[in-house]
């Protein structure tokens, strides 16, 4: 088994620091930090991180990303502004499972959401489960689908919460019909809170090409019922906006 770390940040340089480290810019910049440092501990065979701050010295922050069944190695990262207007580091250890006697081949993400406190970054756990998830097949045979592992996706999903907006559903549907990946738009769209969200009438003209773009990528997979469903809210909204005139 093979465990990769992603570090999901919006700078993607890599400089390498003393033997066993890593350290990637950052930016913007988080509580006077700029670069994050990673450590390999050969002992643990796990990752840690901190903050190289500016003044030379380091924050030790809450993340440890111990192996799988493997080394986990480095890859990606980013900082982000909270719903509360707070700013975040998010990390993001991605582990590659290959159990193919069980059945179970995928990736699992686990995130860490760091939040800037007055004078340190501290986990926001309740936050973390939003952006976390296994996309593979699973010991019964069934497959399981994540769909937040992208900046983007994350960071939108962060700021939505449980319940995914129109403009999040948008780029996860377009996003998967780009690799044709049929059955994710399936199982995303069976969720009841999807469902409700788009089968209800746009509330802007400027919605209207985000729910014309859901009804086509829904009907591409064979979701006729659902895709007409929202197709002809388009339309009304549309007929609406016309006799407004």
């Amino acid at each position: 088994m093979k465990a990769i770390l992603t570090i999901l940040i919006m700078a993607s340089s890599i400089v390498l620091a003393t033997e066993g480290e890593t350290t990637k810019k950052l930016s913007p910049s988080i509580s006077g930090g700029k670069e994050v440092v990673f450590s390999h501990n050969p002992k643990t065979n796990s990752l840690t991180a901190a903050l190289a701050l500016e003044n030379g010295q380091r924050m030790i922050l809450p993340v440890q990303c111990d192996p799988e069944g493997g080394e986990p190695s480095l890859s990606d990262s980013y900082s982000v502004k909270l719903p509360d207007g707070s700013e975040a580091l998010i990390i993001t250890c991605s582990y590659h499972l290959d159990h193919s006697g069980l059945g179970i081949t995928g990736v699992q993400y686990t995130s860490f959401v760091l939040a800037e406190t007055s004078n340190s970054l501290e986990r926001k756990e309740n936050l973390e489960g939003l952006i976390s998830g296994y996309e593979g097949t699973t010991e019964e045979g069934a497959r399981e689908h994540f769909f937040y592992n992208t900046k983007e996706l994350a960071t939108q999903k962060l700021k939505d919460g449980d319940v995914d907006s129109p403009a999040l559903i948008h780029r996860v549907l377009l996003s998967r019909l780009v690799d044709h990946d049929y059955e994710a738009i399936t199982s995303y769209a069976s969720d009841d809170n999807i469902r409700t969200t788009i089968t209800r009438t746009p509330i802007s003209k400027a919605d209207a090409t985000s729910y014309n773009d859901i009804g086509f990528a829904l009907a591409e997979v064979g979701e006729l019922d659902l895709a007409l469903r929202v197709l002809r809210n388009v339309e009304i909204l549309l007929l609406i906006a016309l006799c407004s005139c």
